[in-house]
């Protein structure tokens, strides 16, 4: 989780200032348009210096530079059209609610990774591939006590495993 320590004791997201002082003067949109566009750079510096070839094992800056860009374009997607500045108070509930939101589509897909995980085929698989399940079920059981008191939407139980289907819903 280095970069969780990142944020929360250097205040820093992936190298980039995060200080309330480094914001000063710009609106809640052009903080969104510069995370989106770091996020962005990031992507593509990344991608090009791996040529590419991320499918199997993409590192962890890669995702969460890419879980930044689409949690803030979809952000600027429903704000477009806004005459009035978005309140820092109303962006920070909105982005609370997406990253709930996130955490329950890919905690939806833990049923279907233990499972698979305790159907390997190979006896000595098999036993470490169950250890890794158990461990990844106990490492989310306190998240998930606390996303409890969530209100989970109505979806399909075959969408809400897939984040698209919940940017659809959200957009709805």
């Amino acid at each position: 989780m280095m970069l969780w320590y990142e944020v929360e004791n250097k205040c820093k997201w992936l190298d980039n200032p995060l200080a309330e002082n480094d914001f000063q003067g710009k609106t809640t949109i052009e903080i969104l348009k510069w995370f989106a566009g770091k996020a962005e750079e990031m992507m593509t510096e990344i991608k090009e210096s791996t040529n590419g070839d991320l499918a199997d094992n993409p590192p962890k800056t890669l995702i969460a530079a890419n879980s930044m860009y689409r949690i803030t374009q979809t952000i600027l997607l429903r704000y477009q059209n806004n005459i009035e500045p978005i309140a820092k108070e109303q962006l920070f509930a909105h982005l609370k609610g997406m990253i709930a939101d996130i955490f329950c589509a890919c905690f939806t897909n833990i049923p279907r990774v233990i499972t698979t995980r305790c159907h390997e085929s190979v006896i000595e698989k098999r036993e470490e591939s169950v250890k890794v399940a158990a461990k990844l079920l106990g490492k989310t059981t306190k998240i998930i006590e606390r996303l409890e008191t969530c209100e989970v939407p109505s979806m399909d139980d075959e969408k809400t495993g897939y984040i698209d289907e919940w940017r659809h819903y959200m957009k709805c």
